[in-house]
């Protein structure tokens, strides 16, 4: 579940459960049948033109003509993602940094910096989201030009979504929404054009997770609009998300909690396990519906003593994912003996690891699950396998919980020296250099993390 830097392992092959899942929809004109696009709006900085040795308000322009392309078909309810400090998206989005970690001030006169650079740093790609959201909001030529058929709707930093509309500018209290990921808030505006009459939606993103949202939510709220998911890619298929969810209801509702717990932006992804081998293993049927199910004041220690099953479910549904391979390492437990093996596993120091990242793909079920809710669930993300990090308002994941040693005593024993002078492990005092054997983490002189340890197995 982690690097031997420590990283989370990130899932990197999500878009193969979409692939594997999706019934594409043939790229055709569907003006007549659709009248509402969503638009994930961060997404877009990617594809939209960005010119070198032009400004930022060259860039504005290019984003705005995107748009009213768009609303001369359709109703648009344009969204962005949050940045909030103590985000659960903290480790991804610091995987995405750039190299060059420059802060710019951005002006609409300005050149504007290359977009690895704006986009790559989270400041910079803050700043040009809500350079925007204020020019669209603004902008009295555009309304006047653009929003006199068809209405736009722009989710911003503001917990308030803003309407423009025959150039009336009025603040959506009804659709206020303290969601962070854009991913969500898209389930929100879908719902909402629903409610608003629209037979035929649009949702324009190529994320994996918007994708299960979407089947998920389809079949729970028993919808029968028409609802396709395009790329902001040309030319690439486009997927019937109404076709997908009946193809495939009997796995929808487990689809979240499975697809959570296999890895995502907030889960580790375990070594070995693709989505291939989850869609195979929820199509036999394997239970997984307490992942994500709580009543929103509930806390996790309370939560997991009152569902003790919750952990070992989980347990169970990845070993039936990895059977084979876990038969070669664990072949005397005597497969399918599933519970025996589970009941063995969970007593392995390793195993801790694990049940923190079942607590993580709980907190992001819960939040996927309630998406239609103006607020995420009241869970504490420090209950959930993340710790704070003051220094950087970001949180980190929870290897191990606190207290818990990383291996059996008797193995600390053996691996670990003492060596505590100003040169440790200099000499052959120290047991671990005697030995010719590197020091590990669990040793006196933590390796070399303080650029201490001076044994040169260590060094090597």
């Amino acid at each position: 579940m982690f690097f031997e830097t420590g990283d989370l392992r990130i899932a990197k092959a999500k878009s193969v459960l979409k692939q594997q899942l999706q019934v594409v929809s043939p790229n055709e004109d569907h003006s007549d049948k659709f009248t509402c696009c969503v638009l994930d709006g961060s997404a877009m900085l990617y594809v939209i033109k960005w010119t070198a040795n032009r400004t930022v308000n060259d860039f504005l322009n290019n984003f705005k003509a995107f748009i009213a392309r768009k609303m001369k078909m359709y109703d648009v309810f344009l969204v962005f993602d949050r940045y909030n400090e103590y985000s659960t998206k903290s480790v991804t989005r610091s995987g995405r940094q750039s190299k060059v970690s420059k802060t710019h001030k951005l002006t609409n006169d300005m050149i504007i910096p290359a977009q690895s650079v704006v986009l790559g740093v989270t400041e910079n790609k803050k700043q040009l989201i809500r350079t925007i959201c204020k020019d669209l909001c603004e902008d009295q030529t555009f309304h006047k030009t653009v929003t006199q058929k068809h209405k736009l709707v722009v989710t911003g930093q503001c917990d308030v979504p803003i309407e423009i509309h025959q150039v009336v500018v009025i603040n959506r209290e009804d659709l206020k929404t303290s969601h962070e990921e854009a991913d969500v808030i898209t389930i929100q505006q879908m719902n909402n054009a629903v409610k608003e009459g629209h037979t035929g939606v649009v949702v324009t993103s190529d994320d994996t997770d918007v994708f299960v949202l979407l089947v998920y939510h389809y079949v729970m709220l028993n919808l029968s609009i028409e609802l396709i998911m395009e790329s902001h890619v040309k030319d690439r298929s486009q997927t019937d998300i109404k076709q997908t969810s009946h193809e495939h209801a009997d796995i929808a509702k487990r689809l979240l909690a499975a697809h959570a717990l296999s890895g995502c932006d907030t889960v580790a992804a375990y070594h070995g396990i693709g989505k291939s081998k989850v869609i195979k293993t929820l199509k036999s049927g394997m239970p997984l519906q307490l992942l994500g199910d709580t009543i929103q004041q509930q806390k996790c220690q309370t939560y997991f003593k009152s569902q003790p099953n919750l952990c070992p479910r989980a347990m169970v549904f990845l070993i039936q994912v990895t059977s084979q391979a876990l038969e070669e390492w664990f072949g005397h437990l005597r497969w399918p003996g599933r519970p025996q093996l589970c009941r063995y596993w969970l007593h392995f120091p390793p195993t801790k690891s694990f049940i923190e990242n079942v607590k993580r793909a709980h907190l992001q079920a819960c939040t996927w699950k309630h998406a239609l809710n103006e607020q995420p669930p009241d869970l504490d993300p420090c209950d959930y396998g993340w710790e704070r990090d003051e220094t950087t308002k970001s949180l980190l994941p929870v290897t191990v919980a606190k207290g818990v040693e990383l291996a059996p005593p008797d193995i600390l024993r053996l691996v670990k020296c003492n060596s505590v002078s100003n040169k440790p492990c200099a000499s052959q005092r120290c047991t671990c250099n005697q030995a010719r054997f590197p020091c590990t983490l669990f040793c006196s002189c933590q390796r070399n993390e303080r650029e201490q340890c001076c044994n040169k197995q260590t060094q090597n």
